[in-house]
């Protein structure tokens, strides 16, 4: 902190560097994302080749937003900036400054953050130096970030008025036009960015300042060990997920999961090709995502042994002395072959282009890199066991495949085209057909008898859109595995196909325990439908479930009105 003149309270009695620099410096050099990262990532638009990439910092902002709420209910949030300031200077700031620093946080969250009940912006577009003060309604950030980028850069690998950047979340980046443009030393901004750096460093480095954070019993170490975690996820994800395979599975299992992946992405394949209300341009553009979409499922394949692990992150440092100083050093590291990629001459292609985490228990779809992630933590009952039925599996592990491969076919997480430009690829007419099955599936889901009078066809539109898609596409995959034999649940037996729509469900199975909040209260944002609606509604929409269980025609279960999502 003294190396940047950052304090908290701020000291006066040193000069006062741009914030501007400052900024870029951590995120670029050190590898410290406070009110923004930017660093390089891929130049879709020219493949093997990289370009600087400017997005909120989402990890961070989280993270406090999470502390924050803490302290808040706490009441405690004078006295948390007046202890700050006491173990980081042995200063206590008055009360104007907590009041303006305190203003700048409530306004910088509004501007990264989404309303309640929207999913965070993700919007990206390619935009030159010279062209960005038009994002930033500031008339010199980008004059100071250009500069501020070019003191860190080699005198050959400098930047120009004329490259290009990669901004996502374009909104807050006018916010931070106005922060940093014409004020970027202010006391205010200076102090803000010196507590919020000791904040985030005290994880490594100071259990004093952890504690005020979170001053509950165990509160401490919790969120010392879920840093701990959390950077190794983010810096060596695929040593992380390849540890995990090796002490976890078999190799015959993940020849099994990407079989069963194989085939889900078949049936959407197949999918398209019979879809009769899309015309024959946006079949072509759909049956080329299918193709060109990757998938990531347990470890990268080119990256499943120990040299190719070792060659991939040969940048890494020997590392020694303190955990801080061993993480300073591998952000350091890292953020240094990052940069030798910035303006090269040559084209570089890695292993895998992007660093994603594996040690996860979920699944994900990441829109413009357009990659679907099964990552390892997830391959273990109730989703996936080697030793029970295929209808088991597809039903549950094989439901969240086909859910993440209809999200790269989702209304709004699919239109960027493989320069990583937003472009909607459907023609008028199949946009217009594809519209009318939108809202029917948005109506579908508002109007169940479970929903509590939440729209959660609206606010959850694109987990819900996944979950029937995705189970659509796994029943037809499950369906060319040919002839399954019929299985005992308990002490009943059912068909196949039935213990197929059981374990669909089985995964959602939750416990809602005595005094806790319902699912339908309205404290949270509805970007998940209920579990009991993740099991049912899909089930609803599927006519085979009511044929497998002979539901009655225009009960719940078999409605006389159903949706056609693909």
């Amino acid at each position: 902190m003294s190396q940047y003149n950052l304090s908290w309270p701020p000291d006066k009695r040193h000069g006062s560097p741009s914030m501007v620099d400052v900024l870029v410096e951590l995120s670029l050099v050190r590898g410290i994302h406070l009110l923004f990262q930017l660093s390089p990532d891929v130049y879709f638009k020219k493949p093997g080749y990289y370009i600087l990439h400017f997005v909120f910092s989402y990890q961070f902002i989280m993270e406090w937003m999470v502390l924050r709420k803490i302290i808040i209910s706490e009441g405690r949030t004078r006295q948390f900036f007046e202890i700050m300031g006491e173990l980081i200077s042995g200063k206590t700031p008055d009360l104007q400054l907590i009041e303006r620093v305190v203003f700048l946080d409530n306004t910088l969250l509004t501007a990264a953050l989404p309303p309640a009940g929207d999913r965070p912006n993700t919007t990206s577009t390619y935009v030159r130096f010279s062209a960005l003060d038009n994002l930033t309604g500031s008339t010199s950030l980008g004059e100071n970030m250009l500069r501020a980028v070019n003191r860190l850069l080699p005198p050959d690998r400098q930047m120009t008025d004329d490259d290009e950047i990669w901004v996502t979340h374009g909104g807050y980046l006018g916010y931070l036009g106005r922060l940093l443009g014409d004020d970027a030393r202010s006391e205010t901004l200076r102090g803000y960015v010196g507590l919020q750096l000791a904040r985030y460093l005290s994880a490594s480095a100071s259990s004093r300042i952890l504690k005020e954070q979170m001053p509950q019993r165990s509160g401490p170490m919790i969120l010392m060990l879920s840093h701990c975690v959390m950077d190794a996820i983010l810096t060596i994800p695929y040593v992380m997920g390849d540890l995990f395979v090796r002490w976890n599975l078999e190799e015959r299992d993940l020849v099994e999961i990407r079989d069963m992946v194989t085939r889900v992405r078949n049936a959407t394949r197949d999918g398209f090709v019979n879809l009769s209300w899309i015309d024959e341009a946006t079949r072509t553009r759909a049956l080329e995502r299918i193709d060109h979409l990757g998938s990531l499922v347990g470890r990268p394949v080119n990256l499943s042994r120990t040299e190719q692990l070792e060659d991939h992150y040969s940048f890494l440092p020997v590392l020694k002395g303190s955990y801080a100083h061993m993480l300073a050093a591998i952000r350091d590291s890292e953020s240094k072959r990052l940069r030798g990629l910035l303006k090269s001459s040559e084209s570089y292609f890695p292993a895998i282009n992007v660093e994603l985490p594996t040690v996860l228990v979920n699944a994900f779809y990441v829109p413009v890199y357009h990659v679907m992630v099964i990552p390892p933590a997830i391959l273990f009952a109730p989703f996936y066991a080697h030793s029970v039925p295929a209808s088991f599996n597809y039903g549950s592990l094989g439901h969240v495949v086909g859910h993440e491969i209809t999200h790269a076919f989702d209304p709004e997480l699919s239109l960027y085209n493989a320069s990583g430009i937003r472009e909607d690829w459907w023609t008028s007419q199949s946009r217009r057909n594809f519209d009318v099955r939108v809202q029917c599936l948005k109506t579908f889901y508002n109007k169940v008898p479970w929903a509590g009078g939440v729209p959660y066809g609206d606010t959850a539109f694109s987990e819900n859109f996944a979950d029937c898609g995705g189970l659509e596409k796994v029943y037809r995959a499950f369906n060319s595995l040919g002839y399954q034999a019929d299985h005992e649940i308990g002490d009943r037996k059912y068909s196949a196909r039935q213990a197929f729509f059981i374990n669909s469900c089985y995964k959602w199975c939750s416990r809602e325990m005595p005094g806790s909040k319902t699912e339908n209260s309205g404290d949270s944002v509805k970007f998940y439908s209920p579990m009991h609606m993740r099991c049912n509604v899909p089930l609803m929409n599927t006519p085979e479930f009511a044929a497998e269980f002979k539901c009655a025609e225009g009960t719940t279960m078999n409605p006389n009105q159903r949706c056609e999502v693909f």
